[in-house]
């Protein structure tokens, strides 16, 4: 069973903090993929949680999901500012795309295929005999 919290006191000490996209009901009772940020708080003996929406998932595109566990050695206020740092950090989101706009692994991949094809074609004979080797 899940405890949801209508409030949060930022000096109060945190379960943990978890900052990722999530469907969500609509005001017509549609799903909607919104930003989500839930808190996690001990109240009694139970682990509570306060969900704040910040709005559409597409706004947040660069922004890696976050997760960060406390077991009560944080405030709230210290696990919100480092998840407001990370929303405005996009480096890794930024990184991988660099990586991805820089590789070459699948045009190397392409041209190799078309060289060994080249190859067979070229060398009809080598080819045949390898052939038969495998059978």
């Amino acid at each position: 069973m899940k405890i949801e919290t209508a409030f949060v006191h930022p000096d109060e000490p945190a379960h943990g903090l978890r900052e990722e996209p999530r469907m969500m009901p609509g005001p017509d009772g549609s799903q909607w993929w919104r930003w989500v940020q839930t808190c996690f708080v001990v109240r009694g003996d139970a682990i509570a949680a306060h969900t704040t929406d910040f709005g559409p998932a597409a706004n947040f595109a660069n922004v890696t999901p976050l997760m960060m566990w406390s077991m009560g050695d944080d405030t709230v206020a210290q696990l919100r500012e480092h998840a407001e740092k990370n929303r405005h950090d996009t480096y890794w989101q930024d990184r991988a795309k660099a990586q991805q706009a820089e590789s070459t692994l699948i045009r190397d991949h392409i041209d190799k295929v078309a060289m060994t094809a080249e190859y067979a074609r070229r060398n009809r004979r080598t080819v045949k005999e390898l052939e038969r080797c495998r059978k």
